[in-house]
């Protein structure tokens, strides 16, 4: 049985909060955890995604001091994918999905866990895929990469879409071959880093920076079974990243980050 517990590192009490939890979404090729179904949101609060019994989804929220979680919210069905709270608690993004012939539809939310009020933003009909991948640096937008508008499969191009919270839509770019590997992470709410392939087959990995709206490599990579999946920061001139190549390399990239 799978379940979610919380440990006190320092009376090292446990804490059983569900037993039934939705695990992140792993794709074994490349390697990457797709879907974020725990998060953080204010230093004491801890919101996570677990099934319910006849098929439905719960959004739950545990506090420290707690004896348990609090419900938020509940779905007949659709799955609910990709938590993003804001630091201070008080907003959650999050999506729900559905999936039929190999295609996926997405309803994003800005859900209001005070009021456990949910205000659809827009929704995603028969993509390949749509990712949510976070808030602005200021709060005042949600990051989302989907597939290119009009393309038939996900190796194909993508857009990188800006959303306000109440729905309107600040600005989109679309990212040529970022469709490919469906890897995207948002990194200080600024930098959108995605794994992109040549015309020969090569993968490099890009930045996308939402300040400038421009797009540059920061991989030079020429072989052919070379490629990266997950992506982590090391200050304003670095990156890890994970060869998904048989081998598993790890790779330090030197890359500045927006200021």
């Amino acid at each position: 049985m799978r379940t979610l517990t919380l440990k006190n590192l320092e009376t090292t009490k446990e804490l059983t909060l569900s037993t039934s939890p939705m695990p992140p979404f792993f794709n074994p090729f490349p390697i990457r955890w797709v879907g974020q179904n725990v998060a953080w949101g204010e230093p004491d609060q801890l919101f996570f995604v677990e099934r319910a019994e006849g098929g439905g989804f719960r959004l739950m929220r545990y506090t420290i001091g707690q004896s348990g979680a609090d419900l938020l919210y509940e779905t007949a069905g659709r799955q609910i994918v990709d938590l993003y709270p804001t630091a201070d608690g008080r907003a959650i993004a999050f999506q729900t999905r559905t999936t039929a012939n190999q295609l996926q539809s997405f309803e994003l939310y800005n859900f209001d866990p005070i009021a456990r009020k949910p205000n659809i933003i827009t929704k995603f009909e028969a993509t390949p895929f749509a990712y949510l991948l976070g808030w602005t640096r200021d709060n005042a937008g949600l990051v989302v990469a989907r597939a290119a508008q009009g393309t038939p499969s996900a190796a194909s191009d993508a857009d990188i879409t800006v959303l306000s919270p109440d729905g309107g839509e600040q600005f989109s770019k679309t990212i040529r071959g970022g469709g490919g590997q469906e890897y995207f992470r948002l990194v200080g709410g600024q930098d959108v880093y995605y794994l992109a392939r040549d015309a020969d087959g090569t993968a490099n990995l890009w930045v996308y920076s939402l300040i400038t709206q421009r797009s540059r490599i920061v991989s030079r990579n020429s072989r052919l079974d070379v490629g990266f999946g997950s992506v982590e920061t090391l200050g304003p001139r670095h990156v890890v990243a994970v060869g998904h190549e048989r081998t598993r390399n790890i790779y330090l990239l030197k890359a500045k980050l927006t200021n």
